[in-house]
């Protein structure tokens, strides 16, 4: 499928909603301009790879002690730079492949450890109706940002335990699902004008004050994930309609 991994090109095609887009974090493709700009805009920022998955090759960039020293962080390691100018040779130094600038989002927690909820959505084979046949929190080890639980050594929660243990002001589970259920359905139909996709794995994630934001999406999600929880029914609904 054409342009399926490329996170440029579905977050514009998102964008062009006015449904969608103030759920998005502002991201521009990765040059010097737009690296200063979105450091000086943001204080934080995330630097992906356009194509990349798992979490490999995500950079976290912040601006400390007003703008004296940068942050620039890889997994759990992290180093102090004393210019934007070096900061940003730093990460255009990890990779050639091209890659994408984004707001960082500052991400709910749960005992000091940033969230974000994987969203499947899909659609039986011959039907045109989608379903959102499951969701959980990805919650990162201690010392990351990224939640990718392989990558950081993280773990799974059931979204309501999520909701209940996190720092959302007014967290309340049905309420939150519901948003993020009626968010991703829209995502989802939105992309399917592009791609001809049966699926949809969306990774959201919320701030403290409880607001949706949809971090990326991905046409081949790993279900694997569902089967960690000790309720394997998300995880056989799942497999169900992927047949």
């Amino acid at each position: 499928m054409a342009g399926s991994r490329n996170k440029w090109k579905k977050y514009n095609h998102l964008a062009k909603s006015d449904r969608i887009a103030p759920h998005l974090p502002e991201t521009r493709k990765l040059n010097k301009d737009n690296f200063y700009d979105m450091l000086d805009k943001h204080g934080s920022i995330v630097v992906k790879p356009v194509d990349g998955s798992g979490g490999a090759g995500v950079m976290f960039v912040f601006k400390k002690d007003g703008g004296k020293t940068y942050v620039v962080q890889r997994g759990a390691k992290r180093k102090t730079y004393s210019s934007k100018k070096k900061a940003y040779r730093r990460v255009r130094r990890a990779t050639r492949k091209k890659r994408i600038v984004q707001r960082k989002i500052a991400l709910a927690r749960i005992r000091k450890r940033p969230f974000d909820v994987r969203v499947m959505v899909q659609r039986k084979r011959g039907s045109s109706h989608w379903k959102v046949t499951g969701k959980l929190a990805k919650v990162s080890g201690p010392g990351y940002y990224v939640t990718n639980i392989r990558r950081s050594r993280g773990k799974v929660m059931p979204f309501d335990s999520a909701i209940r243990a996190s720092n959302i002001r007014d967290a309340s589970p049905s309420r939150l699902g519901r948003s993020v259920d009626r968010l991703s359905l829209a995502a989802t139909r939105r992309l399917r004008k592009k791609f001809p996709i049966r699926v949809c794995g969306l990774d959201v994630g919320f701030d403290r004050g409880g607001k949706v934001w949809i971090i990326e999406a991905n046409f081949h999600p790993d279900i694997s994930l569902f089967k960690k929880l000790k309720d394997r029914s998300m995880y056989r609904k799942i497999v169900k309609y992927s047949r």
